[in-house]
């Protein structure tokens, strides 16, 4: 569907490029500071299955094992660092020219033109977020105008391509620091049931104070030279390719929405992931719709947050990078 643009060497504009970007794309920019701090201890929260917590209803609990729940054959992640550290862009082997300098190029690989997504909320059903939960704030951001921005990049306009589709909490051993093989086995209890593929996100949520590292994505939460969030991919060797995010707790400085809510700070975050899993879901392996200047399509708008109404709901969240504005945007 997509054409390849003509190929040509651009490593003499690549300086220039970078200074603009540090600068904020279309002049928008806010946030909290560049040092994180650490999280605070929270006790877990359970709830019994099925029960309503807050405005969300969680239709099933999970006690999961830290033992290894299936055998991974190959996985790769790509981190969102915090505020004010640079975003490691990848070489793309060849230089994709489209219009404006931070216009996303496309490279060849997968996309989504639908999926459901399912958030994963460890020890705490939905209330460990904010007053509204991650599920109904997905939600309505899935519903919006806002969604459609992507549209240019999958060849899709219909609505509610991107449901969010139910919340699941799952019981896990968050006592010490997780690794990536915690996720995978958190992600492999729901995937092994509901399905996967490219038709399935599955968001994992931790609660404040929840620290974890990953090789995949290279570092570790809330620390310099890591991370606040990621998407990445991995291949079970049960029941093959999953997409998935993780969301440590996002507000705390580097991470947080420039007013510092929690729910804000959350969706944000969220949004951010969600977006780059649907344009750029195998970025490590099979590259899609990426800048080689300033990575994917909110990674370009890291900076660059506002208002904006969500099925009438007003968020103080990042825009995502348009194409057809060659700007950070909250408009299709």
């Amino acid at each position: 569907m997509f054409s390849r643009k003509r190929v040509y060497s651009s490593m003499s504009a690549a300086g220039a490029a970078i200074a603009i970007l540090a600068s904020g794309l279309a002049g928008c920019s806010g946030g909290g500071g560049t040092t994180a701090v650490a999280p605070v201890q929270q006790p877990p929260v359970t709830a019994p299955g099925g029960a309503t917590q807050g405005d969300e209803r969680v239709v099933q609990t999970l006690n999961v094992s830290s033992a290894p729940r299936s055998s991974v054959a190959h996985a790769a992640a790509y981190k969102l660092p915090l505020q004010g550290q640079r975003i490691t862009t990848m070489s793309v082997g060849r230089t994709v020219r489209t219009g404006g300098i931070y216009d996303l190029a496309y490279y060849g690989g997968p996309y989504l033109t639908s999926a459901s997504s399912y958030n994963l909320y460890v020890n705490c059903a939905g209330t460990c977020w904010g007053s509204t939960s991650p599920g109904t704030t997905l939600s309505r951001l899935a519903g919006s105008t806002f969604v459609h921005v992507l549209d240019q990049y999958v060849g899709q306009t219909g609505n509610n391509r991107y449901p969010y589709a139910a919340g699941y909490q799952v019981n896990y051993n968050t006592s010490g620091t997780l690794q990536d093989q915690d996720i995978y086995n958190i992600v492999y209890a729901v995937a092994s049931s509901v399905g996967t593929g490219y038709g399935k996100i599955y968001h994992v949520f931790l609660q404040s104070g929840v620290q974890q590292c990953s090789q995949s994505a290279g570092g570790c939460y809330a620390q310099n030279g890591g991370y606040c969030a990621y998407h990445g991919a991995v291949d079970f060797s049960d029941i093959g390719h999953t997409l998935y995010t993780v969301e440590p707790y996002q507000a705390i400085n580097g991470c947080s929405s420039p007013n510092g809510k929690v729910v804000d700070s959350t969706l944000s975050t969220l949004s951010h992931e969600y977006s780059e899993t649907i344009t750029d879901p195998d970025v490590q392996t099979n590259l899609a719709w990426y800048n080689q200047y300033g990575g994917e399509i909110g990674d370009l708008c890291r900076s660059s947050y506002g208002n904006v109404s969500l099925s009438g709901y007003t968020y103080d969240i990042q825009r995502e990078y348009s194409n057809k504005v060659s700007a950070c945007t909250f408009t299709p």
